[in-house]
């Protein structure tokens, strides 16, 4: 009888450790106390000592359950910031994508006409400020976006210059720039542009174009690699130049326009030797509707000595060599 209680207690404080190993509650683990007592499979200092430890192990599953609870809580604290804070970003996704660009330029300018000593103001000898603010953003990665604001002392195209003049009045402000430039991952190098943009074709100097004017329209760009050594260029673009010049309707037949395509090769030679090499035509539709016919008519493209019965279409062939690595 002796073995066998012995074996049974064995058994039952086998069966209590168990219990104790995995989640059970209080009142069960209590109860069973109890109940070991009460056939006497443990002694009193048993009971009591095994108490103690489901007391002590009670307390050590509240702590760990608090903590657990406290540590969910700030999982969900912290995945709500992070949502928050991912709603934040993408609101504001765009400003980390645009890059603001601008510049200010002071000068003095002195021009005087050779032969003209009576010239009607021709002459000048005068101080000039140029600003311009611009800024660029991506608005995904397919679509880029442009907008620049400068400083001029009316709408000509070709300069955005402004005399320092008139009893410190405020300066003008126009619109310089503003276009969108897509470029689809589908074809690498492909740029398809419209609005008021830069120049897109290659311009070697200001022989045809002056650098500071900004072309408005439609064009398309590309590049093609051709190796490592070389690439070919292209660009093809319908620019708007005046709506109905002729009077005669609203359609495009009746606008003032240029169409202009080039062709054109790089070619790195050396690591210190580049060449460029193309050609452009710049043809104008309607431009024979655009001819003075009177001191008081405006004039489109006849003028800067530019006879008023001009028809253009212009032709360029140009290159050019950069030579690197000199002292």
């Amino acid at each position: 009888m002796r073995l066998a209680s012995t074996k049974t207690a064995a058994a039952l404080c086998g069966g209590l450790l168990l219990a104790m190993s995995v989640p059970a509650s209080a009142a069960v683990d209590a109860k069973l106390l109890d109940m070991l007592k009460a056939n006497g499979s443990i002694s009193q200092a048993q009971y009591v000592e095994l108490q103690a430890e489901l007391a002590k192990d009670q307390k050590a599953q509240q702590i760990a359950q608090q903590a657990q609870q406290e540590t969910n809580e700030q999982i969900a604290v912290a995945a709500k910031k992070t949502n928050e804070l991912s709603a934040f970003d993408q609101k504001l996704a765009w400003a980390a994508k645009t890059q603001f660009k601008g510049d200010v330029r002071v000068r003095q300018e002195t021009v005087k006409i050779d032969g003209e000593p009576n010239n009607g103001g021709r002459d000048k000898d005068r101080q000039r400020i140029r600003a311009r603010l611009g800024a660029y953003s991506e608005i995904n990665p397919q679509v880029d976006t442009g907008i620049r604001i400068a400083t001029g002392g009316g709408d000509d195209a070709r300069s955005t210059n402004q005399d320092m003049d008139n009893y410190f009045d405020k300066k003008q402000i126009w619109l310089d720039l503003g276009y969108i430039d897509y470029h689809p991952d589908a074809i690498k190098n492909l740029h398809v542009i419209g609005g008021k943009m830069l120049q897109p074709w290659v311009s070697m100097g200001d022989v045809i174009w002056d650098s500071d004017i900004n072309p408005e329209g439609l064009a398309v760009t590309y590049k093609y690699p051709l190796g490592s050594s070389a690439e070919l260029f292209g660009s093809l673009g319908n620019y708007n130049l005046k709506d109905n010049v002729d009077g005669e309707g609203v359609q495009f037949r009746h606008d003032l326009r240029l169409t202009a395509g080039q062709l054109g090769s790089r070619f790195a030679i050396t690591d210190n030797l580049k060449l460029t090499v193309g050609g452009s035509v710049y043809a104008y539709q309607n431009d024979e509707d655009s001819r003075c016919t009177g001191t008081s008519t405006p004039c489109a493209l006849a003028v800067n000595g530019n006879s008023a019965n001009n028809e253009f279409r212009l032709y360029e062939g140009f290159s050019q060599i950069d030579i690197g690595g000199l002292p």
